[in-house]
């Protein structure tokens, strides 16, 4: 017998941003993913297994919505390995948004080292539910 995954999603609230009211999401579904369409920014926090999306075009950076998340202190979080932020992409056939950058500190030699990349996209595996993200990680690697 086999077990269906659930996948909670749930819709989080309305931030006032730059007079925009952006939608963030925790766990969205396709159907939310896809009212992203094309650029979607994220925050993947592995403690609570949370992934904060957010229309990509409209929304801030990752700083101002990393309130949302259990983190007290964004960058270190991601240097420690807890969080993941980045910006992702959906195609014209709307097939699941693909990570295609990080933020700025999420991308530095201290948090994607060479030898790292298999740990760090093994802990982060739970994310291509939502957003593919291990090609990002594991390509990130060999550069």
């Amino acid at each position: 017998m086999t077990k269906a995954k659930k996948i909670l999603e749930e819709y989080e609230r309305r931030v006032k941003f730059r007079g925009k009211s952006i939608e963030i999401f925790s766990n969205p579904s396709k159907n939310e993913l896809e009212d992203m369409y094309p650029y979607i920014k994220f925050i993947a926090d592995n403690r609570d297994k949370k992934v904060w999306a957010w229309n990509g075009w409209d929304g801030p950076l990752h700083a101002p919505m990393w309130a949302f998340t259990l983190s007290k202190d964004l960058k270190k979080d991601i240097l420690a390995g807890h969080v993941l932020a980045g910006y992702a992409k959906m195609g014209n056939k709307r097939i699941k948004p693909v990570m295609d950058d990080g933020d700025a500190d999420a991308t530095t030699e201290n948090y994607f080292t060479k030898n790292d990349v298999d740990k760090i996209a093994d802990k982060f595996k739970w994310v291509n539910a939502y957003i593919e993200v291990d090609s990002f990680i594991r390509n990130y690697g060999k550069r």
